[in-house]
């Protein structure tokens, strides 16, 4: 009799260590970190109309690959800008480029958003900026798509889906003329950190290369035709920037 309750008491233990285990097993799938490399194309993509010249500058992103290894929440300096290297004024414009993974996301309590993978952007764009703004209405799923915090030197215009590409593109003006060197001549950073999102341990390759891409593009100043010179260059809206944008979306003839 005494044998028989010693083996009840052996075979209860043991059912309790394997359910722990299970516990831990399930909290450990979802806490455990891993590592994401960020690539850096941002000065690839220059497009100008008219007698300007214009590049982007990122003086704070990492050159090395080692400084660019991003864990859950983890953070990198990002910081584009545009300087005006030409001799005339400019309006200029950048697009933001962000890739699109199947995932699955886990809140801060380490809990899962969802139950089957989406597809959703995986980073977090973020301003320190004073008085900061974030874009919203931007015609996506505001579940499937990160944090994008950006200066009030800027001003967002519209974004796209490409699904082909898996990617959402962010269009933004800049609210003053750029003058050439000697003066204004280059912008603000439109942010100045990426944040990989919290994911599900192994939702994106660890050796998978990824890249936030921006893109410039600056219409000359001088030659805009009066149906699209804004009322104050120093301080463009919305409305004036997207119908200068149209221009170059036109490829309208005032120089190339």
């Amino acid at each position: 009799m005494m044998k028989m309750t010693a083996d009840k008491n052996i075979k209860i233990k043991i059912l309790s260590l394997t359910v722990l285990s299970l516990i831990l097993i399930t909290v450990l799938t979802v806490n455990t970190s891993f590592s994401y490399l960020v690539s850096n194309k941002s000065r690839i993509n220059v497009y100008t109309i008219g007698k300007v010249d214009i590049e982007i500058t990122e003086d704070k992103f990492p050159e090395s690959s080692e400084n660019r290894i991003l864990a859950p929440g983890g953070r990198v300096n990002k910081n584009p800008k545009i300087k005006n290297t030409g001799i005339n004024d400019e309006y200029v414009f950048m697009s933001i480029t962000v890739p699109l993974y199947s995932v699955i996301t886990v809140t801060p309590g380490h809990k899962l958003r969802e139950t089957e993978k989406v597809r959703q952007e995986i980073f977090n764009l973020l301003s320190g900026s004073e008085n900061r703004k974030t874009v919203s209405a931007a015609g996506f799923t505001a579940a499937y798509t990160g944090v994008f915090q950006y200066s009030p030197s800027w001003e967002f215009l519209y974004a796209e889906d490409d699904p082909e590409k898996a990617v959402h593109t962010y269009y933004f003006g800049y609210k003053s003329v750029l003058q050439p060197e000697g003066g204004n001549s280059t912008t603000t950073e439109l942010f100045d950190e990426l944040q990989l999102r919290s994911l599900l341990e192994g939702e994106v390759p660890d050796n998978a290369e990824s890249s936030v891409t921006a893109a410039a593009y600056a219409v000359q100043a001088e030659e805009l035709p009066d149906e699209y010179r804004p009322a104050d260059s120093s301080d463009l809206t919305k409305e004036e920037l997207s119908r200068i944008f149209t221009i170059y979306n036109n490829q309208e003839a005032i120089g190339q």
